[in-house]
């Protein structure tokens, strides 16, 4: 039986679509990062598949400004793992 593994990315759109956090973690000045299609395409070539990607909306600073961001869900297959 396949078994697999999952991460959480969120994106924000601050300065276009970029990814901010990977598996919990903060991507050190994100900002200047790649775009958000440039990390898909990156990670697609590790091997990682795309489940679902939700939009939210979030304050952004104490002025009540509002920031759309996603949260994408991916996986892939976990291989050669040693058996029990």
């Amino acid at each position: 039986m396949a078994k697999w593994e999952y991460l959480f990315v969120e994106a924000n759109y601050e300065c276009g679509w970029k990814p901010r956090l990977v598996a919990g973690e903060s991507i050190t000045d994100w900002q200047d990062g790649m775009s958000l299609y440039q990390f898909c395409d990156f990670i697609g070539q590790q091997g990682w598949e795309m489940l679902s990607a939700n939009s939210t909306y979030a304050n952004s600073d104490n002025n009540g400004n509002l920031t759309r961001e996603l949260t994408l869900v991916f996986k892939r297959e976990i291989l050669n793992e040693a058996t029990t």
